[in-house]
């Protein structure tokens, strides 16, 4: 066993009577400036490889440390004024002392990982690309000027606005053409005060309304727009009902970690009847959950005629077509349309065209029983 001077002197923290202690070294940038550096003193770094893509800044980035001028980004910039002659080259400097290799490692792979401010929210990303699309979408300047460098030729524009728009945010914010259609989904019918509602959860470090809540949330609100376009509601009213949709979502997700997939809440049948109730504990937990599948059309022929068939009506069915086939339109002229609202879309559509279906089915089975028909439609 140790005794209390003996353990005392075992612990890692132990400093002998006498002994000085050992300032911590922190590697942190004291000062940023430009100046023009004479090219031979500035040293290339090979603990991390240079990057195959040239920079995007106009200056090289370059390390002071002690006495040394270490390259952290731009070494094609370098070697490009060499070879053109050049004795010396601006360069964006930042100071550090007495930095090690490891030191410098870091900081060469975060030039192109980490952005030099700091890192922002992803419902911060989410809001400024949604701001950004607006107003290039709005901007009467030529997009072309907006390109960088070389692509400000305008080569790889389209003749379609919003996919240009597109081009240039994926370019100028390091992200695929993609993901901004992500991230404009994400924003798609957010106003302004769900947004700010939903801000105030980012400090939050156990839940906030990160990138999983928002691919969760997606799926429920593809089905969502789609059932309220089908109703014919204004842009206005969907962005109104959806944002508070939103809201609710997050709600759920603080509470359980999750969201529940509505789609898969259809209303359950009873084994009794073969007709269809509506899940009590749904409808209370969410009065919106039964409006995102149609419902299932069916009925039992007994003795008598259901009032639901009774009030069938072919004009009816055929207003039904045409909400199916403009929803489909709409979807296939939408340039933004990813995958998954595709195919929810179809999705959507069969399950309604099946509900037609039957209820023409119901129609013509009504009509042989009154003109003493005997032919069975089997589902």
């Amino acid at each position: 066993m140790f005794n209390e001077e003996e353990v005392h002197l075992i612990k890692p923290d132990h400093v002998s009577p006498g002994e000085m202690v050992p300032a911590l070294q922190v590697f942190c940038t004291t000062n940023q400036y430009f100046d023009d550096l004479h090219i031979n003193i500035i040293e290339s770094f090979n603990g991390i490889p240079d990057y195959l893509s040239t920079t995007i800044n106009e200056y090289p980035t370059v390390l002071r440390s002690s006495d040394r001028f270490i390259c952290l980004d731009g070494q094609d910039l370098i070697d490009e004024a060499r070879v053109n002659g050049h004795g010396s080259i601006r360069c964006l400097i930042e100071v550090a002392d007495n930095c090690p290799d490891e030191e410098i490692a870091i900081r060469k792979a975060a030039t192109r990982m980490l952005p030099q401010n700091g890192k922002c929210s992803y419902l911060e990303t989410v809001r400024n690309v949604k701001a950004l699309y607006k107003m290039m979408m709005e901007t009467t300047e030529n997009l072309v000027n907006f390109h960088h460098g070389g692509r400000r030729t305008g080569g790889e524009f389209i003749n379609n606005k919003e996919e240009n728009v597109r081009l240039i945010l994926a370019t100028r914010l390091g992200k695929s053409p993609k993901t901004i259609s992500k991230y404009l989904n994400h924003s798609e019918n957010l106003n302004d005060a769900a947004i700010e509602s939903l801000m105030t959860s980012v400090p939050d470090q156990t839940v906030r309304p990160n990138k999983e809540f928002f691919e969760t949330a997606q799926s429920n609100k593809n089905k969502m727009v789609v059932e309220l376009k089908s109703e014919g509601k204004p842009d206005n009213e969907i962005t109104e009902a959806m944002s508070g949709y939103v809201l609710q979502m997050f709600d759920e997700y603080k509470r359980t970690g999750d969201i529940k997939n509505y789609a898969s809440q259809q209303n359950t049948v009873s084994e009794d009847t073969q007709t269809e109730e509506p899940s009590t504990e749904n409808l209370i937990n969410n009065a919106i959950s039964a409006k995102f599948l149609p419902k299932t059309f069916s009925y039992y022929p007994g003795n008598e005629t259901p009032q639901e068939i009774t009030s069938l009506n072919l004009n009816d069915v055929k207003a039904e077509l045409a909400t199916i086939a403009a929803n489909l339109t709409d979807v296939s002229g939408n340039q933004g349309a990813g995958i998954t609202e595709i195919t929810l879309n179809i999705t959507l559509s069969i399950a309604a065209l099946s509900g037609c279906l039957q209820k023409c089915r119901t129609l013509d089975l009504t009509n042989q029983e009154q003109e003493g028909g005997n032919e069975i439609w089997v589902n």
